[in-house]
């Protein structure tokens, strides 16, 4: 691949694919200390899914998210 001239690294905290074929909503979060966490919304037997990262990317938990659709953490309400 091809480097950018002067180009930087970017860094992202958090990012939500939505979608529309499939109805799923993922929702990737990274935390300033480098865990990760991965939540998958939609129609899924047994309620969404809630997958857990440390640092190294390595799985240490998972679980059934117990929360409705995802918005944006910087997303204040009434914006």
């Amino acid at each position: 691949m091809a480097e950018k001239p002067n180009g930087a690294n970017v860094v992202v905290r958090e990012q939500i694919i939505e979608d529309e074929v499939t109805g799923l909503t993922l929702k990737f979060e990274r935390a300033l200390n480098g865990e990760g966490r991965l939540r998958l919304y939609g129609n899924l037997s047994f309620g969404n899914r809630d997958f857990m990262f440390s640092q190294d990317g390595r799985l240490v938990g998972m679980g059934t998210a117990v929360c409705e659709r995802p918005r944006p953490t910087w997303l204040r309400l009434g914006d």
